[in-house]
């Protein structure tokens, strides 16, 4: 009986020191194509971006980022030689490590150690590339205003990849539920604002409508932004929200 309840406590013990989180931060990183050259971990602020640590890649193109207590989650960047970066999300487990090219390192970027870095890595070339194609039918659309047939084509096309774009971002959010991930795609959401109903006999109904529809997204502007979370701080959506 005693060696049952001993190896029931061994066992115990066991799963709770290999469920705790590791403390500190550490990110071994390879830059193929870089060597001997510093690279900086930074971190948005409003606006501004500071500089957190700093390391030097050896002849290799590796180097490791380290600290014995975690940072303040967000968004991070690290920033290579020419002001060139990429962006990394820390949140809670602040252990994994980066890989990349020097001369393409957003096409060759990789995280090991991290599903949600590696999903943010998905999310930023799919997002990409859809701005790309709605820029490229606004561009058709601008250059075609004084053709109908053209016009409705392409407002149906603009409206058509918008409604696609939204909804990859619910997707994301949705397969991202509860971490940082999820939390900076829903900020991104931009409000959506229900048919409104002008009273009947007004003067100007054009005008009204708009009226009300601007009231009604004033109301509601921060309805997908969580306020009290912290991570958003170190993050640019929240400048770029209160700038827009």
């Amino acid at each position: 009986m005693r060696n049952i309840i001993f190896c029931l406590i061994m066992l115990s013990t066991t799963f709770c020191s290999s469920g705790q989180m590791k403390k500190g931060y550490e990110i071994p990183v390879t830059i193929s194509g870089l060597q001997d050259s510093a690279i900086f971990l930074a971190y948005h602020m409003g606006d501004k971006q500071y500089i957190k640590d700093t390391v030097k890649l050896d002849s290799k193109g590796s180097a490791v980022f380290s600290g014995e207590e975690t940072v303040p989650q967000g968004i991070y960047m690290i920033v290579l030689p020419g002001k060139q970066y990429f962006e990394v999300l820390m949140s809670a487990d602040q252990h994994f490590s980066v890989s990349c090219s020097y001369t393409d390192y957003f096409n060759t970027l990789k995280f090991s150690g991290s599903d949600e870095n590696s999903a943010f890595i998905v999310y930023q070339k799919q997002w990409v590339g859809m701005q790309k194609k709605a820029s490229a039918i606004n561009k058709r659309l601008q250059n075609n205003r004084q053709n109908t047939d053209s016009l409705r084509i392409l407002s149906e096309m603009q409206k058509k990849q918008e409604d696609s774009m939204k909804s990859y971002l619910h997707s994301v959010i949705k397969e991202n539920n509860g971490n940082l991930l999820s939390v900076l795609v829903k900020a991104m959401l931009p409000v959506e604002v229900p048919t409104i109903s002008v009273p009947q006999g007004s003067k100007n109904p054009d005008s009204v409508k708009w009226v009300l529809n601007y009231i009604y997204n004033k109301d509601h502007f921060f309805d997908n932004i969580d306020i009290n979370d912290e991570r958003l701080l170190r993050t640019p959506i929240l400048q770029a929200r209160l700038n827009s």
